[in-house]
């Protein structure tokens, strides 16, 4: 249910339109549904290989990629016969690299998160068909998942790490003290970029901040500057886009965030302040 959240974030993108145009065109009027219909299709698929295949295939989740990255990762890559560095789950988001194909967030993630783990319990379970909901809690059993069961909005989900803690900051803050230090630790790739984003925050504790990364500055806006871009967004959605709660690209995915002017612009100055 956590991966139909995540593909929910992202419903309207044209990723999104063309991978599962085919299960939106069977649910039309249903897109909880069609998310479901998605990953029981693709999880079948997957595990019917691995039952073809046995002994052949290693199986990861991401819940422990997320929790016990290192150890996971080790072995997977002994299964391989490839020697592995305990640097590399930090070192891919450090060292300069292709892209390649996948979620778009991941540009504008610094580390791997633990925040994604449990969102799945605030999709709708009343909105899962009958026949759907029975093929899903059959692959989940095969996979050593819990069901979803009759409790599954109303209870903790069952992913959530036990010492999750809550990250308490404000808009003035991130401006008076994170975001400096950030830019004097990022100088050289700030200068690079150059440029003047004007971040217009609504909400309780909001306002307008300038941002010349040029010069290495940040102040309110007072009108006496033009920026080149302007990024739109509520107090509580910045502050958990900062914090790590809020995947950047996700809330700009979802409207949470609107954008006026440069949008490269402002696409190198979101990978500068939300990414490693």
């Amino acid at each position: 249910m956590d991966v139909v959240h995540s593909c929910l974030e992202i419903s309207g993108g044209p990723e999104f339109k063309s991978e599962f145009a085919p299960y939106v065109r069977r649910n039309p009027e249903n897109l909880i549904a069609a998310m479901v219909d998605s990953w029981t299709d693709k999880t079948g698929k997957l595990l019917a290989f691995e039952r073809a295949n046995e002994g052949k295939c290693f199986r990861i989740t991401y819940e422990s990629v997320v929790l016990e990255t290192v150890a996971t990762l080790k072995a997977m890559f002994a299964f391989l016969g490839v020697d592995f560095d305990p640097r590399l789950p930090d070192s891919v988001f450090l060292v300069p690299h292709d892209e390649g194909v996948g979620d778009d967030r991941i540009r504008f993630s610094k580390e791997i998160s633990r925040s994604s783990l449990g969102k799945g319990s605030r999709v709708s379970r009343a909105k899962i068909p009958s026949d759907l909901l029975e093929s899903m809690n059959a692959l989940l059993s095969e996979l050593n998942y819990p069901a979803v069961g009759p409790d599954w909005n109303s209870s903790p989900s069952p992913y959530l790490p036990p010492d999750k803690t809550e990250v308490v900051t404000t808009v003035d803050e991130i401006f008076d003290n994170h975001l400096p230090a950030l830019l004097k630790r990022k100088r050289d790739r700030a200068i690079e970029i150059s440029g003047i984003c004007k971040f217009a925050v609504s909400g309780e504790g909001g306002g307008n901040w300038i941002v010349n990364l040029a010069e290495q500055s940040i102040r309110k806006d007072r009108g006496e500057v033009k920026p080149n871009c302007e990024v739109v967004v509520s107090a509580s959605d910045f502050i958990d886009m900062m914090t790590g709660r809020q995947n950047a690209m996700s809330a700009f995915d979802q409207g949470k965030v609107r954008i006026i002017g440069d949008d490269n612009l402002v696409i190198k100055i979101g990978r500068l302040l939300f990414a490693a």
